[in-house]
């Protein structure tokens, strides 16, 4: 708890934006249904947190302690408070059996976290300006710690990102598969086949197709007036277009 700078506030909201982030990104990883890299995903995150802590005690007990006044040591103390609480959290979300409430502890768990953190700030920031008599630097990191948490608990919103950042990479991923393929079946420079796809990518909307399009096995040229430009990626689903299949299973499923 040292007096501070005047980039300290810039410098402190940085690291709690880029720790949040660290913490954030990992978690959306895993799938709605993979249990495993959700489990792997908490057992990083408390083993990253009790690193922390022990990194920080080990300081401590090298003389530092006996040199803070009764304050700073409540402070220190909540440090350790808050990474306890996380890492019970945490691994209460490990321990579940099911993958969906697993998801729903790992979540509340950042939000408990976020929270907590929240708090932090108000008690180092009150020490700073009423003990030290100096600027306090923390203030600054409440406004990530309150988006973490809003996003977190909003699950609306929290699902509308993981959709679109899976989409992204799924697209990505699929568009890089097939330029490199189209390289393989002729002559051409991957970007260039991947530029041409982007700018010919068409679907059909579901709801303006018939039964009596993919009735007859006669390729119909009448079906290109269905399809619309669409952004590479943003097709939700490929329908087999062989005209060998059965018309009335294929309109079934």
């Amino acid at each position: 708890f040292d007096h501070t700078r005047p980039g300290d506030c810039i410098s402190d909201f940085c690291a709690e934006v880029l720790t949040n982030l660290r913490i954030l990104l990992p978690a959306m990883a895993p799938l709605e249904d993979d249990m495993r890299l959700t489990r792997f995903v908490l057992a990083l995150e408390m083993a990253l947190f009790a690193f922390r802590r022990v990194v920080v005690a080990i300081d401590l007990l090298d003389g530092q302690w006996s040199t803070l006044d009764h304050p700073a040591r409540w402070l220190f103390s909540s440090f350790f408070l808050r990474g306890l609480v996380f890492v019970v959290c945490a691994a209460w979300a490990a321990a579940q059996r099911n993958v969906k409430d697993m998801q729903w502890w790992m979540w509340r768990s950042i939000a408990v976290y976020a929270a907590m953190n929240i708090a932090g700030c108000v008690l180092v920031s009150t020490y700073h300006a009423m003990v030290l008599h100096d600027v306090p630097t923390m203030l600054p990191e409440i406004p990530a710690d309150m988006a973490l948490m809003y996003l977190v608990c909003n699950q609306e919103l929290l699902q509308y990102v993981l959709g679109e950042m899976r989409r992204a990479s799924y697209a990505l991923g699929a568009a890089s598969a097939a330029a490199s393929i189209a390289c393989l079946i002729g002559p051409g420079d991957t970007r260039a086949v991947l530029d041409q796809a982007k700018a010919r990518f068409r679907c059909v909307a579901m709801q303006d197709l018939k039964f009596e399009d993919i009735e007859s096995s006669t390729p119909s040229a009448g079906l290109h007036t269905y399809a619309s430009p669409v952004k590479l990626g943003y097709c939700d689903a490929f329908l087999s277009h062989s005209w060998h299949d059965d018309p009335g299973a294929k309109w079934a499923a």
